[in-house]
């Protein structure tokens, strides 16, 4: 099953018109990718859900992958406000995605 394209524009217009954005970089025959996806949904879904969660396949938009300058997979971008925060590649915890995630969060979703 591969996952739905969309073009550059449309991604750009998501960060830009969401407040919080994860672009989660993968290839259908990673199995780092495939194991690790489900773990950045429960905890972007559990902790995190102000969050919108986004795959690209970089197989199927190698153009999108470049222009994100994303050149190892799996990579995560998270973008607040329409700016990139958060960029973690290959090997990293849940925790010490959790973490980084925390203060822009709060930040955003949580000031008074």
């Amino acid at each position: 099953m591969s996952t739905p394209t969309f073009p550059l524009d449309d991604i750009r217009d998501l960060l830009n018109t969401r407040a919080a954005v994860c672009l989660y970089f993968t290839t259908m025959d990673c199995a780092v990718c495939k194991s690790l996806k489900p773990k950045v949904q429960k905890l972007l879904e559990t902790q995190f859900p102000m969050i919108f969660f986004f795959e690209i396949d970089c197989q199927q938009q190698p153009e999108v992958a470049g222009q994100f300058s994303v050149f190892t997979i799996p990579t995560v971008l998270c973008f607040f406000e329409g700016r990139e925060t958060i960029r973690l590649a290959r090997h990293f915890s849940m925790g010490e995605f959790a973490e980084l995630l925390e203060r822009p969060y709060r930040l955003l979703f949580e000031a008074d």
